[in-house]
């Protein structure tokens, strides 16, 4: 069997037509449709959200409980807080934008009545800000070194062995509460 391969392994698909469009489930409209009451409508019910969409609570629970709808949820929620992050962030840098401005107005319009030592900080500040701020290393605790040459008293030495002994005995099983001990090698 001698099979000739193809010229080309794409000639089924090169002339193949485009659907008239991606074709989207009747189950990731009811998806998204619930996700957007829920986005729109923090803290709801299952029983507000099925009035709303105007289907049967115990409908929206199973939805809502299926593996394919929570991983739309996750999808979609990804998407809501990527969304809500740029948001936030263009916020903050008009905040930003804003105070430094103003701080630049009032640096122009009392250069002179400034003390020296808050323009030394407002800089020093903001260039530590940019990256260009004076490094600072990090504070590390004081490191005391205790050097011990290997000699010790022979008074010192016989008071830790002694120390030693009471501590062991104070450490060792108490007598049996059930009864007197008997001696091994003891005969009544």
């Amino acid at each position: 069997m001698n099979a000739e391969l193809p010229a080309d392994f794409f000639a089924e698909v090169k002339d193949a037509k485009p659907d008239s469009g991606p074709k989207i489930s009747v189950a990731l409209k009811w998806y998204d449709g619930i996700i957007d009451d829920i986005l729109a409508n923090p803290g709801t019910t299952v029983k507000d959200t099925a009035a709303r969409l105007g289907r049967s609570p115990g409908t929206i629970s199973a939805i809502t409980n299926s593996d394919l709808f929570k991983a739309r949820w996750e999808q979609r929620r990804a998407q809501f807080s990527m969304a809500l992050d740029l948001h936030l962030s263009q916020k903050l840098a008009q905040v930003a934008e804003k105070a430094l401005q103003h701080t630049i107005t009032a640096l122009d319009s009392k250069r002179d009545s400034i003390p020296l030592p808050i323009l030394k900080d407002l800089a020093l500040g903001s260039l530590d800000r940019l990256g260009y701020g004076p490094s600072r290393e990090a504070a590390s605790p004081p490191v005391q070194v205790n050097i011990n040459n290997g000699s010790a008293s022979p008074e010192a030495l016989a008071r830790a062995r002694e120390k030693m002994k009471t501590l062991e005995l104070q450490a060792s099983p108490s007598p049996s509460v059930a009864g007197p001990e008997v001696e091994v090698g003891e005969e009544d």
